[in-house]
């Protein structure tokens, strides 16, 4: 499901409680300005409420010494910076993948900073972005009632738009973490050896084992 321009976004959450459609972010109107006002932190806000399959971005993560130690230095050897477009953080990609399960290296998060005792450890995370295009029409639709909300008590002074835009957008983005759920892999392959085959349980070795990796004991 492609997504749609930033105007025809801004004009959605317009239609939404009811004010005239805009030709342009830029343009000279109250509408635009105040939709030019909040539309990045609308959008970062929803993008870090889910980790979204669109928009997530590896990166290597910058080493860093805290300026003040505290009691996690002893439990982890490394301490790094989150990415500064980072919305939500997903992982820290381990070196060493671990047969049949979603691989992530052990990790804590404190504030900016990220802890693990991984050497030059590199992050999974959902990236700041405003490229509406590259964005599905089901976040998109959700995205608009967020608008809408932001912007409804400046443009029409009516604390019942707010509530209203605030419950369609809740449920819209419901909707569209379900979606984008669905584009995650629920199952890992499974390398053969020690006590899987011990216990029979290979693919190889299993007849009739899921080509997906599943494990079927005998």
């Amino acid at each position: 499901m492609p997504g749609y321009s930033n105007v025809e976004l801004a004009n959605q959450a317009l239609d939404h409680i009811g004010k005239a459609n805009i030709a342009s972010l830029t343009e000279n109107s109250v509408a635009a300005r105040k939709i030019n006002e909040v539309f990045e932190r609308t959008m970062y806000s929803a993008l870090a409420r889910s980790h979204w399959t669109f928009a997530r971005k590896f990166a290597t993560l910058s080493l860093v010494t805290p300026t003040a130690p505290n009691d996690w230095d002893e439990r982890w050897a490394h301490v790094y910076d989150l990415p500064n477009d980072c919305c939500s953080f997903i992982r820290v990609v381990p070196r060493l993948d671990v047969p049949n399960t979603e691989p992530q290296a052990p990790h804590q998060l404190q504030g900016a900073y990220i802890y693990t005792n991984e050497v030059d450890a590199v992050g999974e995370y959902v990236f700041e972005t405003t490229d509406t295009l590259s964005m599905p029409s089901t976040f998109l639709d959700a995205v608009s009632f967020l608008l809408a909300r932001n912007v409804a008590m400046p443009l029409t002074r009516k604390r019942g738009y707010w509530a209203d835009m605030n419950d369609a957008y809740e449920i819209q983005l419901g909707l569209a973490v379900e979606i984008d759920a669905g584009q995650e892999p629920t199952t890992y392959p499974q390398e053969a050896g020690g006590y899987i085959d011990a216990r029979g349980g290979s693919e190889a070795d299993v007849e009739g084992a899921a080509p997906d990796g599943s494990i079927y004991w005998t």
